[in-house]
């Protein structure tokens, strides 16, 4: 997507997601790579929750630091504090303003935490009781709003109100999720790819 926004000289940036557990892969050194040779649009944003599934990320990575990775490839790159909401958002602003001024791709390490195993089968037995209640003390919504009342922009009614507004939709998505029929296998492949597109 990047490239495509490049070439059509388009004003966008795309960001790119993905876990620590992906940066030992091949794909994530040939995108790097890529991206740094034809100074692409693109944000690389590697969430670290420090496990890759259930592997440690001290236990599967030799450098210290994910966002070291990006100056192999000539990319510049920054360590957030992914539990900071605000931080997070300024400076990914502050990187995609850049990048609008002058293509070039960017790397963020968003250093956070998965309070859940990787998946419904995962017990998540490879970490304490205590460093996931350490961590869940410093929740990144729990720290927003202390610092909203804080600020006086937000009373604990009105996140109350907000927080029981949030968990009504999610369950209600989940409602009609459950109760809508299968979509039919012919519609697999609809808005995949473009029919009839000019070149």
């Amino acid at each position: 997507m990047a490239f495509a926004a490049k070439y059509r000289d388009e004003d966008r940036v795309t960001l790119c997601f993905f876990g620590d557990g992906a940066i030992n892969q091949g794909g994530f050194h040939e995108a790097l790579n890529l991206a740094g040779l034809l100074k692409l649009p693109v944000v690389f944003i590697c969430e670290n929750n420090l496990f890759a599934m259930g592997t440690s990320v001290k236990r599967s990575t030799s450098l210290k630091q994910i966002v070291d990775r990006a100056e192999g490839y000539d990319i510049p790159g920054e360590i957030l504090d992914g539990m900071n909401f605000r931080e997070v958002r300024d400076k990914l602003a502050e990187v995609i303003a850049s990048i609008r001024k002058n293509s070039h791709p960017a790397f963020i390490e968003i250093r956070t935490y998965r309070y859940r195993g990787h998946s419904m089968s995962d017990p998540a037995s490879y970490r304490t009781k205590e460093e996931l209640e350490k961590f869940r003390l410093d929740d990144p919504i729990t720290r927003l709003r202390a610092q909203l009342t804080r600020e006086g922009k937000l009373t604990n009614e009105e996140f109350d109100k907000m927080d029981k507004r949030a968990k009504e939709m999610a369950l209600a998505s989940v409602k009609f999720a459950e109760k809508s029929p299968e979509p039919p296998l012919e519609k697999l492949y609809d808005y995949t790819y473009a029919n009839g597109a000019s070149a």
